[in-house]
């Protein structure tokens, strides 16, 4: 028998749904901005590499499957980048605190430097968690009716 868990709890061990596909959270990252919260989930390689989905409440529940793409290299500079054939425009960058449960190199605790940048529909983030090189993903959004999860009792 599972139990549904709402999608800003989600957890290490928590079996996420995204569109028909169950995975369950290997790791997470918490990591708060001033008063803004969010979250990162590593999810178990399901056949489709490593994926991560974000969740943040931004007026309205914002969720955001990501693909690392560790073939980019690079920094965020400026308003603007070109990576991977596009031209992306930066919309939010800054640090946060951040804490991990689960096995990730990052440590348990820290400071993440981010710049999330935006091209059509797609979105690019640098990441960097303390002294470690620049983690470049690309993403897109999700609609909160693709995402479902449960924990087994």
């Amino acid at each position: 028998m599972s139990t549904g868990v709402p999608l800003t709890e989600l957890a290490p061990g928590v079996v996420v749904r995204i569109h028909g596909r169950s995975t369950p959270i290997v790791a997470s990252v918490w990591l708060e901005q001033d008063d803004v919260v969010w979250s990162e989930h590593l999810l178990q390689d399901a056949g489709l590499g490593q994926q991560w989905l974000s969740v943040e409440e931004d007026d309205g529940l914002v969720l955001t499957s990501w693909t690392p793409r560790p073939d980019l290299v690079g920094e965020p500079d400026g308003r603007w980048v070109r990576m991977d054939g596009r031209r992306w425009r930066r919309y939010e960058n800054g640090e946060a605190n951040f804490m991990v449960e689960g096995s990730l190199p990052y440590g348990k605790a820290g400071r993440c430097t981010y710049a999330d940048y935006r091209s059509d529909d797609q979105r690019l983030s640098f990441e960097r968690f303390g002294f470690l090189p620049w983690e470049i993903s690309v993403g897109h959004r999700l609609p909160t009716s693709a995402v479902s999860a449960s924990r087994e009792a």
